[in-house]
């Protein structure tokens, strides 16, 4: 293992430099692909790409609303809740005094 790293940080015979070599020409190219990248980047994609997660929030928010209102109108009592007794109704009276 160690002979590989010392391999590579080593300079070749035909190699060019180690790794730790600066190359100013890959650089400069390095650092004007870079800006090229980004200025695309901006100018054609960042714009759609902020609408589709403002939409994507948008959709979140509303559906934790939506669950939020749900969630506390089941907690609530109804508003006929008088209906809804304990007493036994008329069909369910019936159904268990048959034997």
């Amino acid at each position: 293992m160690t002979s590989v790293v010392a391999a590579l940080l080593s300079a070749g015979p035909g190699g060019g430099g180690g790794l730790t070599d600066i190359n100013l020409g890959l650089t400069l190219w390095t650092v004007v692909l870079f800006g090229v990248f980004a200025f695309v980047l901006g100018k054609f994609a960042w714009r759609p790409l902020l609408d589709l997660i403002e939409v994507r929030e948008r959709t979140v928010r509303e559906h934790v609303t939506k669950a939020r209102r749900h969630a506390t109108r089941r907690t609530r009592p109804w508003p006929n809740r008088r209906h809804y007794s304990n007493r036994p109704t008329r069909t369910a009276s019936r159904c268990c005094s048959r034997p």
